[in-house]
């Protein structure tokens, strides 16, 4: 070049290398959070209490009344004083059957319930008038216990007070005279232990008080280096997450068992939950899609936008609704705490639907990161409007060292996260707390990493005087309306702005920074 060549007014914004501190810090990040879900599965106390009793024997006073009501015990079962952080309990009998029956598949076994609480000023009220339910009998080894009969389930408790609950099986003494079950019956109590409870409170706490400084860090440095419309989408997108991410780790969850507004928590753990879940995968499906698109694309909303919306819309309606409706229906009736597909219409479809939505989701996340890196079918239509070579534009766009590990993230998260769902939903453990508490700290360093990747540059040198200088974003988004005119990126060097003596004379580190060259199509700005 020319030591004479007058440089051009322009505004100069340098994107920032993923730094190999970046790089480490947020690698630690990832073992500590893949830690924190072993740790959690290790050092977890127990869930429940349980609690056996044998109720008796056939002819013992004090045992099993073979009369005619059939009455497992005539003074009620009584289920001493239970504290707040029990959160829940489910009384259920247990039969035994004998040496010479080869299995039990009874499905009509009717059994009528009455449950009533009383006071520390004894008085009693009844919780759950006398009810019918039908339940299945199973007993699959001989001289064994059968499967265990829930009769009562209360998922939100009346506290400071004693339960009892009165039994009546039909047909109780003609089991026992036909030789199929012994003559002895326990009861099982299960409720959730305490520890457990201070348990995942601690750890609630713990992230959401994370998750709020994150918040405020990011909020602040992004305010502070930019105003408001100047701000990528990327960028604009994490404080939402931010914010979402904070009610997903429940702070109100203290609230679900210190206060009595059942219903008011209920449906804020679930909204919370369900849409935080959403916009994650809104989030990676739209800046995944923007990362395979030819930089001079443009973006409309039917086109773009619509259908993303539309496919994680349904999957929030689904999930959204069945839960509240399950939740409803178990505090109604615990029938559904056994069998949720009860009065939950077309809920194994539903179920297939959700599964179907988040298989196909995932799938579209991975054919737009395989896109992106690999940038075949964007290369044809850049090359000609932007005249960038193939190795250039490689380099430049398609796979930076940030987008590599955006990338290695968001497949690490997807394989993990949907790896803890799978084992929700195929294993024996369904419906664990514990597993779903290791989601968390999951979900929450991809969140936080995102913010990391996204923080706004602090590495800014304004090649011209006066003026703002705008952040790009490594994605490739390249316009910005403006009321002045749309601004446009192009990818320029540091030859095209520096005569030789002066590009000899630069630091090494800002040689190997990309510059952008920023227009204004209609006016100065």
């Amino acid at each position: 070049m020319s030591s004479s060549r007058s440089r051009q007014k322009t505004y100069v914004v340098l994107i920032d290398k993923f730094a190999a501190p970046s790089i480490i810090i947020t690698t630690i990040l990832l073992l500590a959070a893949i830690a924190c879900s072993a740790a959690i599965l290790v050092f977890a106390p127990p869930v429940k209490e349980v609690y056996e009793e044998e109720i008796g024997r056939a002819g013992s006073n004090s045992g099993i009344y073979f009369l005619e009501n059939s009455t497992i015990r005539q003074d009620g079962f009584k289920i001493g004083i239970l504290q707040r952080s029990h959160q829940e309990i489910s009384f259920s009998l247990l039969f035994k059957e004998t040496d010479t029956v080869k299995g039990i598949d009874r499905a009509g076994l009717v059994i009528e319930t009455e449950v009533s609480t009383v006071t520390s000023d004894n008085v009693t009220e009844i919780v759950q008038p006398l009810t019918n339910h039908t339940r299945p009998l199973k007993c699959s080894n001989n001289n064994y216990f059968c499967d265990p009969i829930i009769t009562f389930f209360n998922r939100f408790l009346l506290h400071d007070r004693v339960f009892i609950v009165n039994v009546r099986i039909e047909e109780l003494e003609q089991l026992y005279k036909s030789g199929q079950i012994e003559d002895v019956i326990y009861s099982r109590i299960e409720i959730t232990h305490p520890n457990y409870t201070i348990f995942e409170t601690i750890i609630r706490s713990t992230f959401v008080v994370t998750s709020i400084i994150v918040l405020f860090y990011y909020a602040v440095m992004l305010f502070r280096m930019q105003t408001w419309s100047y701000c990528r989408m990327e960028q604009k997108w994490i404080l939402v997450l931010l914010t979402s991410l904070t009610l997903f780790n429940n702070p109100f969850f203290i609230g679900t068992w210190l206060t009595d507004h059942v219903y008011t928590w209920l449906i804020l753990n679930i909204f919370f939950q369900s849409t935080t879940i959403c916009l994650v995968l809104l989030f990676v499906l739209i800046t995944s899609h923007v990362a395979s698109q030819a930089i001079q694309e443009t973006r409309t909303f039917v086109k773009f936008y619509l259908p993303k919306l539309f496919l994680v819309g349904c999957l929030w309606i689904f999930i959204t609704v069945t839960s509240l409706w399950e939740r409803f229906n178990q505090m109604e009736s615990f029938d559904q705490a056994i069998d949720p597909t009860m009065t939950i219409p077309f809920a194994e479809q539903i179920d297939w639907v959700v599964t179907a939505l988040s298989i196909f989701i995932v799938i579209v996340i991975l054919y737009y990161i395989v896109r992106a890196v690999i940038g075949q079918s964007m290369l044809s239509k850049n090359n000609r409007a932007v005249g960038l070579s193939y190795s250039y534009y490689r380099s430049r766009y398609s796979v930076s060292n940030k987008y590599k590990f955006f990338l290695c993230t968001t497949l690490i998260m997807v394989f993990l996260i949907g790896g803890f769902y799978l084992s929700l939903y195929f294993s024996e453990y369904a419906n664990s707390a514990v597993q779903h508490l290791c989601i968390l700290p999951l979900i929450n360093y991809y969140v936080i990493t995102m913010a990391l990747f996204f923080l706004p540059s602090t590495k800014i040198e304004e090649m011209s005087v006066g003026g703002e200088v705008v952040s790009p974003s490594f994605f490739g988004d390249d316009e910005y309306e403006d009321e002045k005119g749309t601004l446009r990126l192009s990818p320029r060097t540091p030859e095209d702005y520096y005569s030789d003596d002066e590009l000899g004379q630069l630091p090494q580190k800002k040689k190997n920074h990309e510059l952008i060259d920023v227009h204004l199509d209609n006016g100065d700005i």
